[in-house]
């Protein structure tokens, strides 16, 4: 055990866990930063470990009765695997001394990982993040997802116009690349990109930026992510929440990352590649950067309005509190807070919001 391991599993509770010491002993060369590069690697059906991680050595293993858990190691990295059988999920995490060692044992993890059919009611999507190092790498799972039929109801018309829109698009090389929905909180914003990126999933890849600010701060490390397995394939890159890469003033707080960002609609840096952006932001539109709107730059720019108190009305058989002329998505689904009730085609309320 390392010394950063000893003193990690030293600082525990006397009545730790054997899943918590072994944790212990894996991060530690993670915190110490001796192996600092991480990569992590979403498992939905698990065999063996010998399909794995063939080529590697079993250092630790754990098994209760919902939870089995293995560490191994090979010459260039070393591998924590977590399976949990209740739900049938779990995943490999992996920590390598080199960004290089770690990327090749995530690719050779993935190689053998079982496949899973994607069922009609999920779809897998990627995460991109940032890890101790800094360097970008991506994991993924699936998720929930509804029909986009299944959701109509949740938007007032003119906002289900837009995503309906999107539903049968193909996108084309020469078009903006930015898909700008922007609205108050709880208007449903989430939910659509769930289901878009079901009725997108044979033919474009979604994959969310969990640290865009990070990764948006660097050419290096955007440039690892538009490259990322030289696809093919159009890929959306989803950020939800901007608002602080696109106020009018996000220039002068956030450097050269709003830059990068509009460069992948009509700038060289989105030349040849098959990459659209869709972003989400609380803000209204007259706050936004006015760059990130002008003509051409955006494929489509919606506003995610609240519902009138007319349109609220038709959503739900409870009174409506008074003194509120407009309801957001979320508002609704307090009101009809069984969560259950039969509100136009029975929406999916309370559940992708």
């Amino acid at each position: 055990m390392t010394a950063a391991a000893h003193n990690l599993v030293k600082n525990l509770a006397p009545d730790a866990s054997p899943q918590s010491v072994m944790w212990a002993n894996f991060v530690a060369p993670i915190f110490s930063r001796s192996e600092p590069h991480v990569r992590i690697v979403s498992i939905e059906h698990f065999e063996s470990v010998e399909a794995l991680l063939p080529t590697a050595t079993i250092d630790a293993s754990l098994r209760s009765d919902d939870l089995f858990m293995v560490e191994a190691s090979t010459a260039d990295a070393s591998f924590m695997l977590q399976w949990r059988y209740n739900g049938n999920h779990g995943a490999v995490l992996i920590r390598s001394g080199t960004a290089a060692n770690a990327d090749q044992a995530e690719a050779d993890v993935k190689e053998r990982r079982p496949p899973v059919p994607a069922t009609p009611e999920s779809v897998r999507l990627d995460f991109w993040q940032v890890d101790g190092a800094g360097d970008p790498y991506t994991s993924s799972r699936s998720i929930d997802a509804p029909h986009v039929d299944d959701i109509s109801a949740n938007y007032p018309a003119d906002v289900w116009h837009h995503i309906e829109r999107l539903r049968g698009l193909e996108p084309q090389v020469n078009d903006g690349r930015i898909v700008l929905w922007h609205g108050p909180p709880g208007t449903g914003k989430t939910s659509a990109i769930r289901a878009l990126a079901r009725a997108w999933h044979d033919r474009i890849r979604v994959q969310v930026l969990l640290d865009p600010e990070r990764i948006l701060a660097s050419s290096a490390m955007l440039m690892s992510v538009l490259l990322d397995d030289a696809a093919t394939a159009w890929r959306l890159l989803v950020i939800e929440d901007a608002d602080e890469l696109l106020r009018a003033d996000a220039k002068e707080r956030v450097g050269q990352a709003l830059s990068r960002l509009l460069n992948l609609s009509d700038g060289l840096l989105g030349q040849g590649s098959k990459v659209l952006v869709l972003i989400t932001t609380n803000e209204p539109i007259g706050q936004l950067h006015p760059a990130l709107v002008r003509p051409g730059r955006c494929l489509v720019e919606s506003e995610f309005r609240r519902f009138s108190r007319a349109e609220a009305g038709r959503l739900t058989t409870r009174p409506l509190p008074s003194g509120s002329a407009t309801f957001s998505l979320a508002e609704v689904c307090a009101i009809n807070d069984d969560r259950s009730s039969e509100v136009g085609q029975e929406p999916v309320f309370g559940t992708y919001l």
